[in-house]
């Protein structure tokens, strides 16, 4: 039994797997991780506080200053300072501009060398200096502005000084209009300065004229040629109207008509023999003048006169000695044979004084007082030759009498006077 050799016992297993523990090399991976993470969660979190303070905290801030700013959806639009004013448009020579509302349009028989056509804008011609008017000329040989200015108008003109006619001092500088370089002449002479601009167009050459007095102060010349300048700012040129012919007729105005019509003369009949157009009318051309406070719309066609006359849409006439509470005359319409085979205008209106009555022309008794375009004005017929039917508006200073030719009516008359607008 002692010499019984003994079995070795067998391990108490409990599972049907063996234990496994932890082996060095995976501790040392895990620790490893662990700080990574924890090295991760320290870098986010600073950069969240360093965002907090420098970036989201001054962006939180700035929203609250402005939280009560209105939010602009558009970029605003800056206000057309033309955007009021009217067009005048030549589509024979080529040429556009505008001009304010509160000015007129009228065109005038100037005496220049080369002049085809002259527009004037302003109020009153005869006394208005802070007018512009432009003047088309023909340059047949493309001459340059300052040539053209030099060998055609220099000491022809009213100003303008040279040798032979010393009449102003002239300084002569170099200018762009739309887009088109010209000269401006500014020309001291006794007690004017007047301001030209030339600028040439093919075979036709554009001054612009503008003046002051020289006893004015500085502040009005400076208006005056500000004014002039954005006048001129607006002009361009543009294409003229296809086979557009030179309208070469004589211009009749009130000066000259006694001329051409030769009625003075008792030999001499041939101003009963012209042959006028009366054609409607098919365009307006604003009148407006503030020193009278009367702005109205004046019927024009082009047409009227004849073959060998052309009008102007109006023809205004200043105070005469003899017009006693008479300020003004402003003809307009058609022309047609009167009294004598005179020429006369088939409609006037009269800018009178307040108090003013006609004793030459008695009121009949059919005079009726009424609104007409919310002016207070009194229609009647005049006794002449014939009857002429007036209407007389009301003005603030002055009173308006709108007169058509002999027997005419108060249908035209009454048409004309709903455009009237009083100004200042």
């Amino acid at each position: 039994m002692d010499n019984q050799q003994q079995q070795p016992q067998q391990p108490i297993q409990t599972s049907s797997y063996p234990l496994e523990y932890p082996s060095a090399h995976t501790s040392y991976h895990f620790i490893k991780f662990v700080r990574i993470f924890l090295f991760i969660l320290i870098i986010i979190g600073l950069g969240l506080l360093f965002t907090e303070k420098y970036w989201l905290s001054p962006l939180v801030n700035k929203i609250l200053e402005y939280q009560n700013v209105p939010v602009v959806s558009e970029v605003p639009q800056v206000p057309d300072q033309f955007a009021d004013w009217k067009t005048y448009r030549d589509d024979q020579y080529g040429y556009e501009i505008k001009y304010p509302p509160e000015i007129g349009v009228q065109n005038l028989d100037w005496l220049l060398p080369n002049k085809l056509k002259s527009i004037y804008f302003g109020t009153n011609y005869i006394s208005d200096y802070s007018s512009v008017d432009i003047v088309v000329f023909s340059n047949p040989n493309d001459l340059s502005p300052d040539n053209f200015y030099k060998s055609v108008l220099q000491g022809h003109e009213f100003t303008g000084g040279t040798k032979e006619y010393p009449y102003g001092t002239d300084k002569i500088e170099d200018i762009d209009v739309g887009g088109v370089k010209g000269i401006k002449v500014t020309t001291d002479w006794f007690l004017d300065t007047e301001i030209r601009v030339f600028v040439a167009k093919g075979n036709i050459m554009l001054g612009f004229y503008s003046s002051y007095s020289t006893t004015d102060d500085d502040k009005v010349k400076k208006d005056i040629e500000n004014s002039f300048n954005k006048i001129l700012s607006t002009f361009k040129f543009i294409n003229p109207t296809a086979n557009s012919t030179v309208d070469n007729r004589i211009l009749l105005t009130e000066e000259n008509i006694p001329v051409y019509a030769n009625y003075a003369s008792s030999s001499d009949h041939s101003a009963c023999s012209e042959n006028f157009n009366y054609d409607p009318e098919n365009s307006t051309t604003t009148y407006s003048n503030s020193k009278w406070g009367l702005s109205f719309e004046v019927p024009f066609n082009s047409n009227w006169g004849n073959s060998k006359y052309k009008l102007n849409p109006y023809e205004e006439v200043a105070h005469k000695p003899d017009w006693v509470g008479v300020q003004a005359e402003i003809s307009y319409g058609y022309i047609s044979e009167g009294e004598s085979c005179s020429w006369i205008r088939n409609g006037t209106v009269y800018v009178v004084d307040k108090n003013y009555s006609d004793g030459d022309f008695p009121i009949t008794e059919n005079k009726i007082s009424k609104n007409i375009n919310g002016l207070q004005v009194m229609k009647f017929d005049q006794n002449g030759l014939c009857d002429y039917s007036t209407i007389r508006v009301s003005g603030k200073k002055y009173d308006y009498e709108f007169t058509s030719a002999c027997n005419s009516g108060f249908i035209d008359i009454e048409k004309i006077v709903n455009t009237v607008k009083l100004i200042n």
